[in-house]
């Protein structure tokens, strides 16, 4: 095991590394919600007829719902603590795409960093067809999509626990 390594303390040090990790994330336990709210909204172009929303979202609780929003929007709700999220709005056509980032995701590497999960409540509208792609990491939460025509969805990422109900 040790023959021939210029750092055998390292074979047995890093189970002790991984061990704490892990030990870290479990004792820590579930974080109350902040108060420190922002609320969001996508703006809904008069032309488009399908729509899709794409996230990188990291270390976060993720709510999303079909529902009722406001007259002109595709997607209204609200994102905790305020500066870690933004969502932007690209149409093209007779379609539109939202963007959703998290402030711990930067081109899909989650960096891993002691902190404040993000809090993602959101409603999307439920009178266009919706295509979903979420890439996501140590991320949990509901994905309620009853009362929208769901055509594509698509979910990256790892130690997710994500709840899907559609029709």
């Amino acid at each position: 095991m040790f023959d021939r390594r210029k750092t055998p303390w390292a074979v047995l040090l890093s189970p002790l590394i991984i061990m704490a990790a892990l030990t870290f994330v479990a004792l820590r336990g579930e974080e109350a919600p902040s108060t420190d709210w922002k609320m969001v909204e996508a703006a809904r172009d008069p032309q488009t007829a399908k729509w899709s929303l794409q996230a990188g979202i990291a270390l976060a609780e993720f709510d999303l719902r079909t529902g009722s929003v406001a007259s002109g929007k595709l997607l209204q709700g609200r994102i905790a603590p305020s500066i870690r999220g933004s969502v932007r709005v690209s149409d093209r056509d007779d379609s539109s795409r939202v963007y959703l980032r998290s402030g711990q995701w930067d081109s899909g590497f989650v960096y891993l960093r002691p902190g404040i999960r993000n809090h993602w409540e959101l409603r999307v509208t439920d009178d266009l067809p919706l295509a979903l792609r979420l890439g996501m990491a140590f991320a949990e939460g509901e994905l309620a999509l009853e009362a929208v025509e769901v055509t594509r969805v698509d979910l990256d990422g790892a130690f997710n626990q994500i709840v899907v109900r559609s029709e």
